[in-house]
């Protein structure tokens, strides 16, 4: 039996846009951004993202990245990318970001961008799901079950596919907040309250049969 990973009750939607403000800042950050939150490795596909950036930093030249996450060390396809990158100005790399500052990245972002080639679930979808942000990931593996009917869902492999998603939201409020309303409702069936019902019945069947054999 399947029993889904939940998200912790501290990811939700604040509208104290002047405490997100300022709890930004005191991270560096100012201004409209996407983001990506994820540890940073060759499958999560951030190269295909940076890519797409620079594509869409001509219609939305204000723009910018913000990358949350440790990066592997041994990743050196991503240093030997970023030699030549065009637009390092506008991405800022944040490392690794504990929970409670991670909720005011989530909340401040326009969009947040999860394109891994696959993935055993996706918890980072779910939080900023629960943040609500409207969120595009890959139409592959278990981050299409978790997304689909609440998210914009991109081929990992193509990164127009990844920029034009990026410019369809940011190109329309009504979009944007149809998503953020679609990802809320997505996140409810995620509870812990879920989880641990889950884990309940299976106990519980395995207790039943346990007294059979017995």
């Amino acid at each position: 039996q399947v029993v889904y990973n939940a998200v912790e009750a501290a990811f939700k939607k604040m509208n104290d846009e002047a405490r997100i403000s300022s709890q930004l800042k005191k991270m560096g950050i100012e201004g409209k951004y996407i983001l990506f939150v994820s540890a940073i490795e060759p499958r999560k596909n951030l190269i295909s993202l940076l890519k797409a950036f620079a594509t869409l930093k001509y219609q939305f030249p204000d723009l910018k990245l913000v990358m949350a996450g440790k990066k592997v060390k041994s990743y050196n396809e991503l240093d030997e990318f970023m030699i030549n990158y065009k637009y390092k100005e506008a991405i800022t790399y944040l490392g690794y970001v504990r929970q409670e500052n991670l909720i005011y990245l989530y909340n401040g972002a326009e969009i947040f961008v999860y394109p891994s080639f696959y993935e055993g679930f996706g918890l980072p979808i779910l939080e900023a799901f629960s943040c609500g942000t409207p969120v595009i990931t890959s139409n592959a593996s278990s981050t299409k079950e978790i997304g689909e009917g609440a998210a914009e869902l991109v081929n990992p492999h193509n990164e127009d596919s990844i920029a034009k998603a990026i410019i369809k939201i940011l190109s329309s409020r009504k979009y944007r907040d149809e998503l953020s309303k679609k990802g809320l409702e997505k996140a409810k069936e995620f509870s812990l309250e879920k989880m641990g019902n889950g884990f309940k019945e299976i106990f519980k069947e395995v207790l039943e049969k346990q007294k059979e054999i017995e």
